[in-house]
């Protein structure tokens, strides 16, 4: 039988082959994958495997030349690297930082995610693939952190369950917020949603109704974390009409503003990066709370 080699990179390395060749041969089903591994079709340094092995160091992995993918073909769609440009915040060998505007999703049709080129890591490996690290909505601007080697998503994944990365945001709420909270809820799955508020800046209106600037920085990553929590302790996220902050033309302000990492970050990463705010947040932040707030929040210091 004629093979096709593939040596493996460090990105593959410790690794259950059945995953890699999951990976690496999308269109073959998982029993599919166990019965190539069965009958020798794919072979690991010259030997059958069973799936559960796990690949070491500077193997060279062999698949049937006939069950093969096209080697031009590897890297999938092309995509323009000139149209994510605008977005990078910072890059270095293991993560990419964006800054996503309000609006455009993630992942999905027209998301972020299908303008992010391979990285070098990816295109080698046989079974990488970069990705967004953590979610944020559609409507919330800010940071996204992509992955683009393996050592970058499991340091970066690890940093963040760990809660040594601290990770800001900014976001105007409805009501008086004068002294900093912990809030400690738990959503409809039961799991525990932990922030850390802090009070940025307050205004009343001829009206009598006072709208807040929060600080948020959040130690567990739930969905829609920041906006339940804003309602449930009664200053939901003004024109957040999901999470009764009412409707705006506008919709909701909320910014993931900075990335606060630890000491052993990977090279290449600073003490911290942010993301500056949106050009409308800064317009309505002026509006409500003035000038010398926007001066304020443009040392950067977080609370």
């Amino acid at each position: 039988m004629d093979f096709t080699f593939y040596p493996i990179t460090i990105d593959d390395t410790g690794r259950r082959i059945d995953r890699v060749i999951r990976r690496f041969l999308p269109d073959v089903p998982l029993s599919g994958v166990y019965r190539l591994l069965r009958t020798g079709m794919v072979r690991v340094n010259g030997k059958k495997v069973r799936p559960a092995d796990m690949l070491p160091p500077d193997a060279v992995i062999g698949i049937a030349r006939h069950l093969a993918p096209d080697q031009d073909n590897r890297e999938g769609d092309s995509v323009n690297t000139g149209e994510i440009r605008p977005y990078i915040l910072l890059e270095s060998p293991d993560l990419l930082f964006l800054n996503k505007i309000r609006g455009m999703p993630v992942h999905g049709p027209g998301g972020l995610y299908h303008l992010v080129p391979p990285s070098p890591s990816e295109t080698a490996s046989l079974s990488f693939r970069s990705g967004p690290l953590h979610r944020l909505d559609k409507d919330t601007s800010g940071i996204v952190t992509f992955s683009r080697t393996l050592l970058g998503a499991r340091w970066f994944t690890e940093a963040l369950s760990s809660h040594r990365m601290g990770k800001y945001y900014l976001g105007i709420v409805r009501g008086r917020v004068s002294s900093s909270f912990e809030w400690r809820d738990i959503d409809d799955d039961g799991k525990e949603m932990i922030t850390l508020v802090a009070p940025v800046a307050g205004a009343q209106n001829e009206s009598g109704t006072y709208t807040s600037l929060l600080q948020y920085r959040i130690l567990t990553g739930k969905k829609h974390q920041i906006r339940k929590q804003s309602e449930i302790h009664g200053c939901p996220l003004d024109g957040d009409s999901r999470y009764g902050g009412g409707k705006r033309d506008s919709g909701y302000f909320l910014h993931a503003w900075q990335l606060h990492f630890p000491e052993d970050r990977p090279a290449g990463i600073p003490e911290f990066i942010a993301a500056p705010l949106p050009r409308d947040m800064r317009v309505q932040i002026g509006l409500v709370f003035g000038e010398n707030v926007l001066a304020k929040l443009d040392t950067l210091n977080v609370y």
